[in-house]
C-alpha cells in the first residue's frame, strides 16, 4: 500500500529528471505516485475519497503505459472516485482512449472527465466514455 502525505498535497512533480534516451525508460517514478515523462508530467491529488490525475502535455503512446501505470496505482489504493482533470493535458491520442476506457469499466461509473478541451475535448466526446465535466 502507498503511504501518502496529507490527504490535499500534491505528489508528482518533486522530482527533475534527466533526458531519456529509450521509450522502456520514459517514465521516472516520482514520490512512488506521479511520473514525469518526455512529454508529460502526470500530477496526483487526495482530496477525501477522491483522486484527481491531472496530466499536463501530451498524452499519446509513448507514454500511455506511464499514465496507464499512474491509473492503476490510484485505483489500487481505492479512492472512491476517480477524476481525470485533462485542463492542462494539450494532446490526446487514440492509444490513450483503451487506457481510459479499462479505468472507466475498473471503476464501475466512478469515473469524471472534466477539464478538456481542443482536440483532447473533441475526441473524449467522440468516443463517449464518461460524461465530461467542464
Amino acid at each position: 500500500m502507498l503511504l501518502y502525505p496529507q490527504s490535499d498535497q500534491l505528489l508528482g512533480v518533486l522530482a527533475s529528471f534527466s533526458t531519456v534516451n529509450s521509450s522502456a525508460d520514459a517514465a521516472v517514478a516520482v514520490d512512488g505516485l506521479g511520473v514525469v515523462t518526455p512529454l508529460a508530467i502526470i500530477d496526483v491529488v487526495l482530496a477525501g475519497e477522491e483522486a484527481i490525475v491531472s496530466p499536463r502535455g501530451e498524452l499519446d503512446l509513448s507514454n500511455r503505459d506511464a499514465f496507464g501505470a499512474v491509473l492503476e496505482r490510484v485505483r489500487n489504493d481505492a479512492p472512491r472516485v476517480l477524476v481525470i482533470d485533462f485542463a492542462e493535458t494539450d494532446f490526446l491520442d487514440v492509444s490513450v482512449i483503451s487506457i481510459v476506457t479499462h479505468e472507466q469499466a475498473q471503476r464501475d461509473g466512478r469515473l469524471v472527465l472534466r477539464g478538456a478541451h481542443g482536440i483532447v475535448e473533441r475526441l473524449l466526446r467522440l468516443v463517449k466514455i464518461a460524461p465530461l465535466q467542464s
